[in-house]
């Protein structure tokens, strides 16, 4: 099993989207994926859900009517336990891991939104979770492991929500959050993994949506080069005329 190295992205800039683009993944049902995505299930499974299929606060989609979801909860329970996904030489347990693969032909704003749900925040153990671009992670960490304390984890809402196989997030969700970053032109993988560690019990859930490329702006360093020259050669066009 290879190792995914969870390395903070380093030198990565994240630029302003523009209207035009294309979609990788909507998760819609017609159309789950972009043209050329390719997407396959590593680990546990990947399902299409919709608001409607949970219980509690409402859980809308950001775009269409459907959301990718993995769980570590009984809809995501498969063959991948004991398989060690964060790379620390710890094998974690039901493990669901998704990997999409594609190609721009130039630099693009790849953005997409994610949110988090679980009852691990007043368990013992923790629940890791990561969305990766080429094998290092852009965004994720754990929750759980505060030993009944929910005030040390940060930015959950604390509002019990039942998943659509009965998993049980009683420690509620993050909320949907908006990434955008800047890829090269090339060929990419797109990973997103949630899983337990330590234990099977506590549930912890990973929705995804709306992932998207957009053309990238030329730096601002370009555009004010090409505004120099363009000044430049207006002057050397008054002297000389």
């Amino acid at each position: 099993m290879r190792k995914i190295n969870l390395a903070v992205v380093a030198g990565l800039t994240c630029w302003a989207v523009q209207a035009s683009g294309y979609e990788l993944a909507g998760f819609e049902s017609a159309a789950p994926y972009g043209p050329g995505v390719s997407v396959s299930i590593v680990y546990g499974s990947l399902a299409l859900e919709t608001g409607a299929t949970f219980i509690g606060p409402p859980v809308v989609a950001t775009q269409g009517t459907q959301f990718g979801y993995i769980t570590t909860g009984p809809g995501g329970i498969g063959p991948a336990s004991f398989v060690d996904v964060t790379g620390d030489g710890v094998p974690e347990l039901d493990v669901s891991l998704i990997r999409m693969d594609f190609s721009v032909a130039a630099p693009v704003i790849l953005s997409f939104d994610y949110d988090v749900m679980t009852e691990e925040i007043t368990g013992g153990q923790f629940d890791p979770y990561g969305i990766l671009l080429d094998g290092i992670q852009i965004v994720g960490g754990a929750v759980g492991g505060n030993n009944g304390s929910y005030a040390a984890q940060t930015g959950f809402d604390n509002i019990a929500i039942i998943g659509p196989n009965d998993e049980q997030y009683v420690d509620g969700r993050l909320g949907w959050q908006p990434v955008n970053l800047f890829v090269p032109a090339g060929a990419h993988v797109f990973e997103f993994f949630v899983a337990d560690a330590g234990d099977d019990i506590g549930d912890t859930a990973l929705l995804i949506d709306n992932v998207q490329v957009n053309p990238a702006p030329a730096p601002a360093s370009w555009l004010l080069l090409l505004a120099g020259i363009g000044l430049l050669r207006r002057r050397v066009t008054r002297i000389t005329a």
